[in-house]
C-alpha cells in the first residue's frame, strides 16, 4: 500500500492527481494509529455483543430444556440414548437458526439502511459516509458468527437435557 502510494505522489506532478487523504487513512495507509484505535474499539464492541447474545441463546435454550424435563425423561425411559436426546436440541437449535439467521440479517440491513436515510435528512457529509454499501463478505461473516453463537448456546443445554435421569425426570415435580 504504501509503495502504490509512493507511486500515486509521483504521478501527483505529472497527472495533476489529487490524494484522497480521508479514505487513505480510513483504509489504514498511513498506519496511523487512530485507525487501528477505532477498529480495536469496534472489535471490543462487536466481542461484547456476541457474548452478550451467546448468554441471551443460552439462557432460552436451558429454560426451553428445564421446561421440557418429563418430556425427555419419558423419551428416555423408552430408550431414546443421550445422544439422540443431544441431536435433538441441536436440531431445534438448527430449526430456529434457519429462521432467525434471515430474519436478523434483513434487520440488521434495514437498520442500515435507516441510518444512512437519517443522515442524509440531517445533512450528515463530512466524516460520516451517506451512501449504503452492502458488503456480502460482512454478511457470510454475519451468518457464521450467529450459526457459531446459536450452536455454542446450545451445546451445553444439549448436554444437559441428555444426561437426564429417566427415574428422575419423570418423578420430579
Amino acid at each position: 500500500m504504501k509503495k502504490a502510494l509512493t507511486e500515486l505522489k509521483a504521478l501527483d506532478k505529472e497527472e495533476n492527481i489529487e490524494e484522497n487523504s480521508f479514505l487513505l487513512l480510513r483504509l489504514g495507509a498511513y498506519g496511523d494509529s487512530d485507525t487501528s484505535n477505532i477498529l480495536l474499539v469496534v472489535s471490543i464492541i462487536i466481542l461484547i455483543v456476541v457474548v452478550a447474545t451467546i448468554a441471551v441463546i443460552y439462557n432460552s435454550f436451558q429454560i426451553s430444556v428445564v421446561e421440557r424435563i418429563k418430556e425427555f425423561g419419558l423419551l428416555r425411559a423408552v430408550g431414546t440414548t443421550p445422544n439422540q436426546i443431544i441431536n435433538i436440541v441441536l436440531r431445534e437449535a438448527t430449526i430456529l437458526a434457519c429462521i432467525g439467521v434471515p430474519i436478523g440479517i434483513m434487520c440488521g440491513m434495514a437498520a442500515m439502511w435507516g441510518i444512512t436515510v437519517v443522515f442524509k435528512l440531517i445533512g450528515g457529509t463530512g466524516l460520516f459516509i451517506t451512501k449504503l454499501v452492502i458488503d456480502p463478505f460482512v454478511i457470510v461473516i454475519s451468518i457464521v458468527v450467529g450459526l457459531i453463537s446459536i450452536y455454542l448456546s446450545a451445546f451445553l443445554p444439549a448436554i444437559f437435557a441428555g444426561r437426564i435421569s429417566p427415574l428422575l425426570a419423570i418423578s420430579s415435580n
